[in-house]
């Protein structure tokens, strides 16, 4: 009973403490999309979310010397509303980025094959060629380093070398693609 009851506390205060931090958003309506199990409707004011958290709060009251499976349950489904209720608050609308104005962040490995894309067709072969040589000798080393693996090794390399031949495979389709391409532009200008 003791323990209940102090765990009672530490959720009310934590309900006060939310209310104390957010009590100006009162009737400002909070523009969010919650999970339905946590609050029953969007785009609400925060008066709203915050009586469904007191009443979440009741039930775990009615259930604190009954059901402990229940008493569990309505306590994660409180700090989850609680949390939920606070990040939604706390995101003001500059915080949004517009989708148009957008740019993902790419890795360098990225950054690279956008770059070698915007190459004119037979520089990107040169490239092609140069990413099918490196792939070539990270395989000759790939099986080098199988052969002198120990037994608990062997399994990693051997999914490395799977992995480096699919990319080269990969490489060599991009390759052919491209000289086909190549070859029809090159008798397109002929017959032109």
């Amino acid at each position: 009973m003791k323990k209940s009851t102090a765990l009672f506390q530490q959720l009310e205060q934590r309900i006060h403490q939310l209310y104390e931090q957010y009590s100006e958003s009162g009737k400002k309506k909070i523009n969010a999309k919650f999970d339905r199990t946590l609050f029953g409707e969007d785009n609400q004011s925060f008066d709203y979310y915050l009586a469904q958290v007191n009443q979440t709060l009741s039930q775990i009251a009615h259930y604190q010397d009954d059901d402990a499976d229940k008493l569990n349950f309505l306590t994660q489904k409180l700090c989850a509303q609680c949390t939920s209720l606070s990040e939604a608050v706390s995101i003001t609308p500059k915080s949004y980025k517009s989708a148009v104005n957008f740019k993902p962040v790419l890795s360098a490995r990225e950054q690279r094959k956008q770059e070698i894309h915007k190459l004119p067709p037979r520089e990107r072969l040169a490239k092609y060629y140069d990413a099918l040589q490196a792939l070539n000798e990270k395989i000759d080393q790939i099986i080098d380093l199988h052969q002198q693996a120990y037994d608990v090794e062997k399994s990693h390399y051997t999914e490395l070398l799977k992995i480096t031949k699919e990319r080269r495979q990969r490489c060599l389709d991009a390759i052919e693609l491209l000289e086909e391409y190549l070859a029809f532009k090159e008798t397109d200008s002929e017959n032109s």
